[in-house]
């Protein structure tokens, strides 16, 4: 009695140590999953941040081109063409040539990675940039000239 009492005991001890067994698999396994899904997000969002800095830094230099260009055309003949517009000595289509001379320049200036950032980002990057220079244009004209 005492033998298949022993058997017994002994035979409850290895179900015991066996459900042990499972459930720190299972929680091993489960662990494991969640730490996999927590370093699948972090490189997604360490991704999204790289992506963010990048297309931060695309829009920078887009801008600060685009305000050097603008100022450039400003200083040297919009200005002044502008008023010979108003004056009737010239004609509008000059200006839009001069605008179109500055879309050029800053699109040989920031160069096919910033435009290939652009083209991800905005889909539309030639009506992005017109637009930059356009606001720039804009805030170049609102600034007194010093003199």
């Amino acid at each position: 009695m005492e033998g298949q009492l022993m058997a017994k005991g002994t035979e409850v001890l290895v179900e015991v140590l066996i459900a042990i067994l499972s459930l720190a698999s299972t929680y091993a396994v489960y662990y494991l999953h969640q730490a996999a899904k927590h370093i699948k997000e972090k490189t997604a969002q360490m991704q999204d941040q790289e992506q963010a800095s990048i297309l931060w830094r695309a829009t920078k230099q887009l801008d600060d081109v685009a305000t050097r260009t603008v100022e450039k055309f400003e200083q040297t003949i919009a200005a002044s063409l502008r008023q010979k517009v108003k004056a009737g000595i010239a004609d509008r289509a000059e200006l839009l040539k001069i605008g179109q001379e500055a879309y050029d320049e800053v699109i040989k200036t920031v160069g096919p990675e910033v435009l290939a950032v652009l083209q991800e980002n905005f889909g539309d990057y030639v009506t992005h940039i017109k637009n930059t220079i356009e606001s720039k244009v804009f805030q170049v004209k609102q600034v007194p000239v010093a003199g």
